[in-house]
């Protein structure tokens, strides 16, 4: 009875599942026994028989647990937080000290383990508005000194293209017209060289439109024109024998007289005094103007002057050297001569005043003004 007893009882313990020897789910192993119930003997546990750094006798690294309150039958270190109870026993990781960093963080929010305090990215939601802009600030009443504005980046459009500057429509005179029938096909090109040196001779030029004209010259001896300005840029560069070449060519080609005083002024420069009387007489015979006449009435004068006939000279301008109500500036010509004449012949007082009434007349005339004040 006994021995059918013992070996149900023995049945029954070894359909059981075995408990941990310590540290295990279901608490502390019972004193005294190393091996189970019924069973084979159990390896003593790891660590069992070393005894603990502070001196403690018979006690092992997995100590015996404490069971919690509730019947939790979980160990010490599976439980939560809130439920553990007491300073922990046997192996684990001690319990974390407040407010000290490990070597890994659990807050989700700071996945670089710093101390900044990321936002969590935000992402629209399928059907949501976008965002407005955030507003610009309000100006600043305090007035900003800006940089200077970067130039504007030309546009790549496409210009039109500019037209090109129109010339000056070539006026049509006597000269352009002889010019024109003696150049036939190219007349165009011949024309525009003469208004080419006459603009030259209009700014003061005259090397520069004897350059133009001396192949127009060449090509055309006939133009009376071309021969004409020739001439008087001679002239006034000084250069009195070519001047009266291309000028006693100009008049046998028209038989003008219009050009007579110059004549007259490069033959006195050369001391023909002969040719001098012929052209004055041509001269004063035609009569063309006041003005042309009075011009060869001076060069005539000052020739007679240059032989030493001062009398005979200031005689010839006393004729038209009386007063005028309203003097022309060939009249102050006259005048501004005569009273010259009068000086170097020592008539001053009839020198002061004619010097007077030009300056009356016209005080910024040559240097009347000087020639005034030195008399006295």
């Amino acid at each position: 009875m006994a021995d059918s007893e013992r070996r149900r009882r023995r049945d029954e313990d070894g359909s059981k599942p075995a408990r941990p020897a310590s540290g295990g789910r279901g608490g502390s192993p019972r004193k005294g026994s190393g091996a189970r119930r019924g069973g084979p003997p159990r390896p003593p546990a790891r660590g069992a028989g070393r005894k603990r750094a502070d001196g403690g006798a018979g006690k092992t690294r997995s100590g015996p647990s404490k069971r919690t309150s509730g019947g939790d039958r979980r160990g010490h270190f599976e439980q939560p937080r809130g439920k553990r109870g007491g300073p922990p026993s046997g192996r684990g990781r001690p319990e974390r000290a407040a407010g000290k960093r490990t070597s890994r963080s659990s807050d989700e929010r700071n996945p670089t383990r710093s101390s900044i305090d990321y936002p969590k990215p935000r992402y629209r939601q399928r059907g949501e508005p976008e965002a407005a802009p955030p507003a610009k600030p309000a100006r600043p009443a305090l007035r900003k000194v800006r940089s200077p504005r970067e130039e504007p980046k030309p546009k790549s459009r496409r210009t039109r293209k500019t037209a090109p500057a129109r010339r000056r429509p070539i006026r049509v005179t006597e000269a352009t017209e002889e010019l024109r029938q003696l150049a036939g096909r190219r007349a165009t090109g011949a024309v525009r060289e003469l208004n080419r040196a006459a603009d030259a001779v209009r700014a003061g030029h005259e090397r520069d439109a004897m350059r133009i004209l001396r192949p127009l010259r060449d090509q055309y001896p006939a133009a009376a024109a071309v021969r004409e300005l020739l001439g008087l840029c001679h002239y006034r560069l000084g250069q009195f024998p070519a001047a009266a070449k291309e000028l006693g060519a100009f008049a046998d080609l028209t038989g003008s007289v219009e050009q007579h005083p110059v004549l007259m002024d490069c033959a006195r420069a050369q001391r023909k005094w002969a040719l001098v009387n012929r052209l004055w007489e041509e001269l004063a015979a035609a009569s063309p103007s006041a003005s042309l006449v009075a011009e060869g009435r001076i060069v005539m004068a000052g020739s007679l002057a240059d032989r030493g006939r001062l009398r005979d000279a200031i005689a010839l301008l006393d004729r038209r050297g009386g007063r005028v109500q309203h003097p022309a500036e060939h009249h102050l010509r006259v005048w501004y001569v005569l009273a010259d004449l009068n000086e170097r012949a020592g008539d001053l007082p009839r020198a002061r005043e004619l010097f007077d009434r030009v300056r009356r007349a016209d005080p910024s005339f040559a240097d009347v003004a000087e020639r005034l004040l030195a008399l006295g």
